[in-house]
């Protein structure tokens, strides 16, 4: 499958930044002496400290238009960004070090909050990682081993956004606008606008941002055969707003409260599926047209023989077909997210007591056509031709986390920190996929799961009422872990330093159907479980795993 994937860059850009009463130019980058980051959960200068980190400031942030964890991943050697199935399906890959299925090893945190998400369906993590940004004071992205610090999914390290919080000094106003077109009809717009001060002098502040982000799509479909389906492909509009509080109630005490909400929408991606359907290759020579593929005992296919091979793929060959239940062009995924957060600074003299609460609620869904092309789909097992395949399903998860840490203030041989968490995820996905099928062989039941003269095959036809078959999974993961570092000055020029992270996690699943779509695609039975009593409906299992995670 080639993906085409467009980069633009704005034609007509409008920046305005405004302090109090007047207008105030960047700062001169050149007299930066040190780069301030809160890597280490305190602010340290990024040439002092023993971590690979890169950082990003809020002038580069807007000279670059940078918006998304896609265009942050492009800048820093070694970080990967792919989406594969679909923009539910993201992998962030640090040092090489993937995630094909479970908990991703990458996390991604908006002020020291876990965002990462997990995916229900397919391995990588979800669509939270796509999320549109509003007001960034600087990303920092840490490279290798972050568990003792940034929890259970910074094994191969994290992207860590810090937003811009509201002054408690001077009010300052910022307005932004990007338009761009690129063809005859295609266009995107940006615009962005904040307002922040004080509202009590120096003990009071509150901040506003909103932004709206429109790209009508730089591809389009190509199917000839069905003009109907013929839409924009890759574009977006999204909006977003965040209110901001900062108080100060003492001269011990610092209070930081955010309120996030975004909504978006996504067009499919542009993707073409490369060669023919059914069109097989062995050591690199096309073989002769009706060729059956030749297949293992347990349906793996025979090696060196594979369907299609890269070539030079034009975006003309672009082929969706068309959403049979909705007889229009495949609605693509959207994303509407919540997330709230308090933060509270105590200083007690000697040690400081930090407090962290966070609240994140999002509901995703998804509908894509998952052969990405119009016509015949592939043989497998010489049986199921598959003439369309509608992917659809929904998502709506919950996070809420708590943390406390206790940092020493004035250890004059170095610096400590202990801290314990708690994080609950409720997580439930509601797949409503069908598909069909042209193989004389298999068995329809008519009015079971549609009508016509291809029966829609019951995706999982144990699960609901005839006519409605929909698959859910449940899963509810709850996760404690203690963390602590020790840092300690050996000399005046050399500190050794060492942490860890116990982890404990419990896992529920739970599910209504004992099919699996593959099986039921090929054959319309349930062959992963045709050995043995049938299951007992609703299935459920729950898995607990302790980890320790140290470093030195």
């Amino acid at each position: 499958m080639k993906v085409f994937n467009h980069v633009w860059r704005s034609v007509s850009p409008v920046i305005l930044t405004a302090v109090g009463a007047g207008i105030a130019l960047p700062a001169d980058a050149a007299t930066v002496d040190e780069i301030i980051v809160t890597t280490r959960r305190g602010e340290e200068n990024l040439q002092d400290i023993p971590v690979a980190v890169r950082s990003f400031d809020e002038e580069f942030l807007q000279k670059q238009a940078i918006r998304t964890t896609e265009q942050i991943a492009a800048l820093v050697p070694g970080v990967q960004f792919d989406q594969s199935f679909s923009a539910a399906d993201t992998r962030i890959t640090i040092r090489g070090i993937a995630s094909e299925r479970g908990r991703t090893s990458s996390a991604v945190l908006i002020d020291g909050i876990d965002v990462t998400g997990e995916n229900v369906t397919a391995g990588g993590g979800s669509s939270l990682l796509n999320t549109r940004l509003l007001d960034l004071e600087r990303v920092e992205v840490i490279k290798g081993p972050q568990s003792a610090l940034y929890g259970r999914n910074a094994f191969a390290g994290a992207i860590s956004y810090v937003s811009r919080q509201p002054s408690l000094e001077e009010t300052e106003i910022n307005l932004f606008a990007d338009y761009s077109t690129f063809d005859t009809t295609g266009n995107a717009t940006d615009v962005r606008a904040s307002i922040s001060g004080p509202v009590i002098d120096g003990k009071l502040a509150l901040g506003l941002n909103v932004g709206y982000f429109d790209n009508t799509g730089f591809y389009r479909n190509n199917n000839q055969a069905v003009p109907a389906a013929n839409s924009r492909l890759n574009g977006e509009e999204s909006i977003g707003a965040r209110l901001s509080a900062v108080w100060t109630p003492t001269d011990n005490v610092a209070v930081t409260a955010n309120l996030m909400y975004s909504d978006r929408e996504v067009t499919p991606r542009g993707a073409v599926k490369v060669a023919n359907a059914n069109t097989f290759y062995l050591n690199g020579a096309e073989l002769p047209a009706g060729t059956t593929p030749e297949f293992s005992f347990l349906g793996n296919q025979d090696f060196g023989q594979w369907l299609g091979t890269v070539t030079s793929v034009s975006p003309e060959n672009i082929n969706y077909s068309i959403s049979e239940r909705t007889n229009a062009p495949f609605a693509g995924s959207t994303d509407e997210t919540l997330l709230a957060y308090v933060k509270v600074d105590w200083d007690l003299g000697a040690v400081t007591l930090r407090s962290n609460s966070s609240y994140l609620d999002n509901k995703a869904t998804l509908q894509e056509d998952a052969e990405y092309q119009d016509g015949v789909g592939t043989v497998f097992m010489g049986v199921g031709l598959s003439l369309a395949n509608d992917y659809q399903d929904a998502t709506d998860s919950t996070y809420i986390n708590q943390e406390f840490t206790l940092e020493s203030n004035d250890w004059d041989r170095g610096t400590w920190l202990v801290g314990v968490q708690y994080f609950r995820d409720d997580t439930k996905n509601v797949d409503t996929s069908l598909g069909w099928y042209n193989d004389p062989f298999i068995v329809f039941v008519p009015g079971l799961c549609g009508s016509g003269p291809f029966q829609a095959a019951c995706s999982f036809a144990d699960s609901a009422i005839a006519g409605d078959p929909a698959k859910v999974i449940e899963r509810d993961t709850d996760s404690r872990s203690i963390f602590g570092l020790v840092g300690y000055d050996l000399t005046d020029n050399l500190r050794i330093t060492a942490e860890a992270r116990y982890i404990r996690d419990e896992i529920t699943v739970t599910t209504n159907t004992a099919i699996d779509r593959v099986s039921q695609y090929i054959l319309n039975v349930p062959i992963d479980f045709s050995f043995g009593a049938p299951p007992v409906l609703p299935a459920r299992d729950t898995q607990s795993s302790n980890t320790l995670n140290p470093r030195v």
